[in-house]
């Protein structure tokens, strides 16, 4: 399966600091932003039970994927029930 989507409207929050050392001016920056975002999602979930004959189609999956932030994963689940007449 095959599936292209976009995520709820979530928040990503940024901490910024920058200092700096010397005798000259100096820069002290320490913000917080907070950012709206929708997180697009591509994937192709298999495999899944059933062939495409069958008159009711169900089943359910679960994959985490660690990412290359630290503390950082995605989790993507799909559940579905399709039936035909």
């Amino acid at each position: 399966m095959h599936v292209e989507a976009t995520s709820d409207a979530g928040s990503r929050k940024t901490h910024i600091v920058e200092t700096t050392q010397g005798s000259c001016d100096t820069k002290n920056v320490n913000e917080n932003h907070d950012q709206k975002v929708d997180v697009p999602l591509e994937a192709i979930l298999d495999p899944f039970k059933g062939t495409p004959l069958d008159k009711n189609l169900k089943d359910n999956q679960k994959k985490t994927e660690k990412s290359d932030q630290p503390e950082e994963e995605t989790v993507t689940q799909i559940e579905f029930d399709l039936s035909r007449k």
